[in-house]
C-alpha cells in the first residue's frame, strides 16, 4: 500500500514539475524576454518609442539616460542588430543582455 501510494506521489510530482516549465515557456512564448540595453562611451539612450522597427517589438520596463530594460520577443541578437543599424552604431557602443 505505502509502495503504491509513493508511486502515485512520484507521478504527481513529476505532472506538477512539467506542467510549471510548460507554462513558464508559455508565457515566455507571449511576452517575450527581459533584456537590458547600455549605452557606452558617455552615450544616450535613444527613444525607442519612437523607432519604427521596433514599434510592436519591445516593451520599455524601465528606463534611465543610458540604459533601458525591455521586454521583447525579438532576440538579443536582432535587437542589438536594429540598434545598431538605425542609430549608426558600433557593437563597442551598444550593449543588449538577457536579464532573465
Amino acid at each position: 500500500m505505502v509502495t503504491i501510494l509513493a508511486i502515485i506521489f512520484g507521478f504527481l510530482l513529476i505532472f506538477a514539475i512539467v506542467r510549471v516549465i510548460q507554462i513558464k515557456m508559455g508565457v515566455t512564448k507571449r511576452f517575450g524576454y527581459h533584456y537590458t540595453i547600455t549605452m557606452h562611451y558617455g552615450l544616450k539612450l535613444p527613444d525607442l518609442i519612437k523607432n519604427d522597427n521596433l514599434r510592436g517589438k519591445i516593451k520599455i520596463i524601465s528606463a534611465t539616460d543610458n540604459t533601458c530594460k525591455v521586454q521583447s520577443q525579438i532576440n538579443d541578437t536582432e535587437l542589438k542588430t536594429t540598434l545598431m543599424k538605425d542609430y549608426g552604431l558600433d557593437s563597442t557602443q551598444v550593449q543588449v543582455e538577457n536579464t532573465q
